[in-house]
């Protein structure tokens, strides 16, 4: 193989390799660039030198072309200046690839040699010196020794690390030995080693005559020890290079000095001139072992002596070093493949060495570069390009030990490898979700580096959603129509493409224009405003049953965004028009368009589209050209006809107009003739923007001055429903002093709104909210924003109206202190039994600090709600008890009877909380018994037990305050005496029926003062009527007319407080003939009411029906009447001499159970009873339980009284006759209906 360097041609004869051959001393060292095309070359001080093999083949170029452009372009490998393994580089020239090449690293300054070959050496005698080559690498050497005259001297090498030489001098004089290591000298060389003849020597001396008797001296003969330190060497690491804190070692060989008990000794000195202990140690073979530890970085100086002589080179001279000491900067984390990567190392304090960086990936080196910057300031730049998207290691050593801190990991990442995909960076809708993705999955190892940003047409940032790993989605919304500007960087690169821009589209704002009505053959047409609606592709579609219409779309040359459509129907059908925006349907398309054969009534306006509640709709009709015929207008609403609709007649057109009274969608019916205009017939959309409410109401959300209270940063949301308001859109626009805010409307499947936006500035704020382009109530509104939040939870309150009792219709008060709670207001509502009105007032002041004042007049519980700023303060809801003692009520007799208990109600209900309750009764001289006990309703009973006659005072007390008429008088009088009660009068005796007198006199002027009560039973329900008449009440007289109206048995029971009166109950037989009057005497039992003739009665009144009078109906000088309880009877038996038999039943003589009730008849009637009036429980084999009985009250319509007895009271002032309700009636058969439930009330 042949090359050519410096003009000549070298081949394998002429030394081999041609990038080695002729390497001048200047060391000119190329470097390959990163394209690694081009070179570039310094002169550097000696180092280590590469030593190539050239696999390939050498340039095939002109001899003398390559030679001008080596001079200056000297191609080497660019590995690093101290590499530790071999490196293979390819070589190009002018741009040509001509080989790989392999380096080794050699370092020839780490080569010794010691010997006496290199010192004195006698003329023709063989001698030798030794090269240590172990740490200088992997090579031979080359040895050139010439003598005085030029001549070279052969010399034999052997050895393999460490070389032996010998060679024989022929010449006397200085001879040079040049030792070459890799090509390079090595420590030292060349030697100069002096050669001398011994036998050249001549000694002249004055001549001395000695006479010799050739007899031995004493002591002869005497020896001599002779040694030659030129024999001694020293080698070992210990004499180069050391690193600190490691012991150093190095040998001296004395096995060739001769003598070899003198003994090696060394003295160490440090770089600041201290002893450093050496340990010096033989194995008496004359080879001796030498260790000492260096401490500080620097040179040494060792002193080996041979007995007392300096050996060959000494002072010797080490090199100690530090690794710690060696820094390595600015190596980064994360790199761009392709890109050049720097760092520094600076070994200046670490004393002498190489600085070897190596870098690897996958476990395959990476080419680096290596320069020292500035030349001897052991400050070293080095770089490298990676190749690949993997983890590169980054090793440094120093004199082949690791620096500490290596390996440097950094991760590589192509940026070319990462695609950006998806639709969210091309046409994107406004509010909705976009979503592109980022594939870095081949860009290198995933981490954190990918950033995206999105800008809106604000130039604000929009908030992007990053998630995964390797694979990455986004996320954004955008709020405004617009281009967004998207960066997408990856390790701080921009990716491939970015920085993108989405555009931003508003489907809503795409606006299209009413159609009309079209007429065949004639072309129509309409109008589509997408100026609004941001960037995109706007296309349409006409079709009629099916089938797709040719239409021209084409924009508007004057206004940007705005086109006209326009397509000639061929048929007299319905057509569609779809409207597409970027591929997506437009609101409110399909369109349709009507086509007419021939010319008709053509109707427009925005009656017909839309219309607001309560407001006229106008439409109008075009009639020119068509038929003479009337034009008829109904309009229908969803619920009922709209009837005020005017109808204007005009030439060519008819004006119309209605008014509707409700919201939602209406039919408008247009015909001419009798028959439906095209469109016919339409259906507007009828709203009422102020039926659209704040949930929860607008209080709730306003502060006290009535505005919004907003919150820098924080979304405000507005609940609303729209439920009430009629079919539509809403829209809001929010603006503050400077921008206009982007607005969310949030629409939920049950109807309800939610409008939210963020503040993004202190100060007022215009809220706009529409409901299909129409304000809604008290729209706009007006909000405040504030840096800060209110805190609720900082507003204090406190002051005894707070309760948890209170007394009502007294003035209360609280303070609401806001101080600290932020800008804002109170807003208090109390609700209870009935609203009650809290008045604030500021305190003048103090800061957010208000009074609070009101006065609940009902009683009851309450409940008070605190707000700040429509959020709850600590406590709210205020559980309140309200009570007033005055509204506590008290019920029963002003009089009674002593020895009998006097009962009374106390009715707190209406008073509130119940309390305290204390009853005292005092009468004359001693106090009455009082008892309490609670009722079932609420209600507490009093019981008064008195002791002495006379006025009793009851005082009644509640929570220590009497209540409205406390304290009450109750007169006790002695205990009533019925036996001293006089009944008489003819209307207690049998007679008959004609003419029968039935007057009679109850006198209870001795008996005291009592209860007078008269129950009658007769034999049905209408067989009587009673009167009365109270004819001195003082005296406790009363005339009874006892007026019978059939033949019978009546009982007549009088009753005096509670007991009979003598004779009582009186039978009375009424009987139709006189015989039978006499027949039946004998049943008669009745007491006699008198001995005498009783005194004339007094005239009673005519008689009259009977009537109930209820209380406050009637006068007191009526008779008074109490309805019945449940008689309490005895079981008798009464055994009628004819009993009444009325188709197969017996019939009920007292009407106990008046009605319809009957019983069948036995064969024995004789042995049948009947019930006696005063039997307790009636016989369980008669009369069983009606289930069809229910509570009766007599207020109530369709009351007809029992026919079975009327009870009477004396007592005039009682109007308890409607506190009882223990009637019981059955079901009424003739009506087919049963009387009314309800009931019964105790007082």
């Amino acid at each position: 193989m042949a090359s050519l360097y410096n003009g000549r041609r070298w081949d394998d004869r002429n030394g081999g390799d041609w990038m080695t051959a002729g390497v001048p001393d200047t060391r000119r060292i190329v470097e390959l660039d990163d394209d690694r095309q081009s070179t570039r070359s310094t002169d550097r001080p000696r180092g280590p030198v590469y030593s190539f093999s050239t696999p390939a083949y050498p340039p095939s170029h002109d001899s003398e072309s390559v030679y001008s452009q080596a001079k200056t372009r000297y191609v080497q490998p660019a590995a690093s200046t101290f590499a530790a393994k071999d490196d293979r580089s390819l070589v190009t020239f002018n741009g040509l690839p001509t080989t790989i090449l392999k380096a080794k690293v050699m370092y020839p300054n780490q080569a010794f040699a010691n010997g006496e070959g290199i010192g004195n050496v006698p003329v023709g005698k063989e001698t030798q010196f030794s090269v240590d080559t172990t740490r200088a690498g992997d090579a031979g050497i080359d040895v050139d020794i010439r003598g005085p005259s030029g001549r070279n001297v052969p010399c034999q090498v052997t050895g393999d690390g460490v070389f032996r030489c010998r060679y024989t001098p022929t010449e006397v004089g200085a001879h040079q030995v040049g030792v070459k290591f890799a090509n390079e000298h090595i420590h030292g060389s060349p030697y100069q080693a002096n050669v001398y003849d011994s036998g050249h020597v001549k000694v002249k001396a004055p001549e001395v005559v000695q006479l010799e008797d050739e007899a031995t001296v004493q002591g002869s003969p005497y020896r001599v020890k002779v040694s030659n330190l030129q024999n001694v060497f020293a080698s070992g690491e210990g004499l180069g290079r050391v690193p600190v804190d490691r012991p150093a070692n190095f040998i001296v060989d004395a096995t060739r000095a001769g003598d070899p008990n003198l003994g090696v000794t060394a003295k160490v000195l440090s770089p600041s001139y201290l002893d450093v202990p050496c340990n010096v140690n033989t194995n008496g073979s004359g080879l001796y072992n030498c260790e000492y530890l260096p401490r500080e970085v620097g040179d040494y100086s060792i002193n080996v002596n041979y007995g007392t002589s300096a050996i060959n080179g000494s002072p010797f001279t080490s090199h100690a070093y530090h690794t710690h000491a060696v820094k390595v900067h600015n190596v980064p984390d994360s790199v761009m493949v392709d890109r050049e990567v720097n760092f520094t190392v600076n070994a200046q304090a670490a004393g002498a060495g190489d600085v070897e960086p190596e870098v690897t990936c996958m476990g395959h080196r990476v080419h680096t570069n290596m320069m020292e910057n500035p030349r001897g300031s052991r400050n070293y730049n080095v770089s490298f390009v990676p190749k690949m998207c993997k983890t590169h290691d980054v090793n440094v050593k120093f004199n082949g030990y690791v620096v500490p801190g290596s390996p440097y990991r950094v991760k590589v990442t192509d940026v070319s490898q990462v695609a950006v995909s998806g639709h969210g960076l091309n046409y994107v809708p406004v509010g909705k979700t976009a979503v592109f993705s980022v594939d870095a999955t081949h860009a290198g190892e995933p981490d954190s580096r990918l950033h995206v940003t999105a800008l809106g047409p604000d130039l604000r940032e929009v908030p992007v959603n990053v998630s995964g790993s390797g694979a990455y989605t986004c996320e954004y919304i955008p709020n405004l129509v617009g281009n967004h500007t998207i960066s997408v960087t990856y390790g701080a690169e921009q990716v491939r493409g970015s920085p993108f821009t989405a555009r931003a589209y508003d489907l809503t704002r795409v606006n299209v224009s009413d159609i009309g009505i079209g007429e065949v053959g004639k072309p129509m047409g309409f109008q589509i405003n997408a100026s609004d609606a941001g960037k995109g592709t706007l296309r349409s579609e006409v079709s009629c049953q099916g089938r797709q219409i040719y239409s021209d779309m084409k924009e508007s040359p004057r206004d940007s965004g705005r086109y006209d459509v326009n397509f000639t129907p061929k048929v007299p059908e319905r057509h569609d028009v779809m409207v597409y925006f970027n591929n997506e349907i437009v609101p409110g398309c399909p369109l349709l368009a009507d086509v007419r054969p021939e010319r008709s009534p053509i109707a427009s306006g925005n009656g017909l589209r839309e219309g607001l509640e309560g407001r006229a709709c106008d439409f109008t009709v075009d009639t020119a050209g068509c038929k003479k015929e009337k034009i008829d207008v109904q309009v229908f609403g969803p619920n009922a006809e709209c009837n005020n609709v005017s109808v204007v007649q005009h030439a060519d057109r008819v004006e119309c107009s209605y008014v509707p009274k409700e919201s939602g969608v209406h039919v408008v019916d247009i015909t001419h003739g009798g028959k439906e205009i095209p469109g016919s017939p339409f259906q507007p959309v009828i709203v009422n923007p102020h039926r659209v409410s704040v949930i929860g109401g607008m209080d709730s959300i306003l502060a006290a001055n009535g505005r919004l209270p907003l919150v820098v940063s924080e979304r405000c949301t507005i609940p609303l429903t729209a439920s009430q308001a009629g079919p539509g859109r809403m829209t809001s626009r929010v603006k503050s002093a400077s921008r206009e805010l982007p607005v969310d409307v949030d629409v939920k499947p049950d109807g309800k709104h939610y409008v939210s936006f963020v503040p993004e500035e202190e100060g007022e704020h215009n809220i706009d909210i529409k409901w299909n382009d129409h304000h809604i109530n008290r729209s706009p509104l007006i909000g405040d924003a504030d840096q800060y939040a209110v805190d609720a939870r900082r507003v204090e309150l406190s002051g005894s109206g707070l309760g948890p009792e209170v007394k009502g219709s007294v003035p209360q008060e609280f303070i609401i202190d806001g101080s600290r709670a932020g800008r804002g207001s109170p807003h208090i509502t109390m609700n209870g039994p009935q609203p009650v009105d809290v008045a604030l007032e500021p305190i003048l002041g103090k800061k957010n600090v208000y009074k609070a004042k009101y006065e609940a007049t009902e009683p009851g519980e309450y409940q008070m709600n605190c707000l700040w700023s429509h959020k709850e303060v600590p406590g709210s809801p205020y559980d309140i008890q309200v009570y007033d003692s005055r509204r506590v009520t008290y019920a029963g007799p002003d009089a009674g009877n002593l020895g009998r208990t006097v009962k009374g109600i106390i009715d707190p209900r209406r008073a509130g909380k119940q309390g305290n309750m204390k009853v005292r009764c005092s009468g004359p001289s001693k106090r009455a018994d009082v008892s309490l006990a609670e009722n079932g309703d609420g209600t507490i009973g009093v019981e008064v037990l008195p002791h002495e006659a006379g006025p009793h005072n009851l005082e009644i007390r509640c929570n220590d305050e009497s209540i409205a008429g406390s304290p009450f008088t109750i007169d006790i009088e002695d205990q009533p005496d019925a036996s001293k009660v006089r009944v008489f009068g003819p209307g207690l005796q049998s007679g008959q029926l004609d003419g029968f007198k039935g007057n009679f006199l109850v006198d209870g002027s001795e008996a005291g003062p009592g209860e007078l009560k008269i129950r009658v039973y007769g034999p049905s329900r209408d067989s009587f009527r009673l009167e009365s008449k109270v004819l001195n009440e003082e005296d406790r007289k009363v005339a009874m007319s006892f007026i019978p109206k059939e033949e019978g048995r009546y009982e007549i029971a009088v009753n005096w407080s509670g007991e009979h009166v003598p004779g009582s109950p009186f039978p009375v037989i009424v009987h139709g003939r006189q015989d039978m009057m006499d027949a039946q005497q004998d049943m008669v039992n009745s007491a006699p009411v008198m001995a005498a003739e009783p005194p004339p009665l007094p005239a009673l009144p005519p008689p009259r029906d009977y009537e109930y009078l209820p209380p406050g109906a009637r006068d007191f000088d009526d008779p008074i009447y109490r309805p019945p309880a449940p008689p309490i009877r005895r079981e008798s038996t009464y055994e009628p001499r004819r009993p009444v038999v009325q188709n197969g039943y017996y019939i009920d003589p007292y009407n106990r159970y008046p009605g319809d009730y009957q019983r069948p008849a036995y064969s024995n009637p004789v042995y049948d009873r009947y019930y006696d009036p005063y039997d307790k429980f009636p016989p369980r084999d008669y009369l069983e339980p009606r289930k069809d009985q229910y509570y009766y009250h007599p207020r109530y319509e369709g009351y007809e009284p029992p026919s079975r007895y009327y009870p009477l009271n004396t007592r005039s002032d009682l109007d308890d006759i409607d506190k009882r309700s223990d009637f019981y009636i059955p079901t009424d058969a003739r009506e087919g209906r049963k009387a009314r439930k309800l009931p019964a009330i105790t007082y």
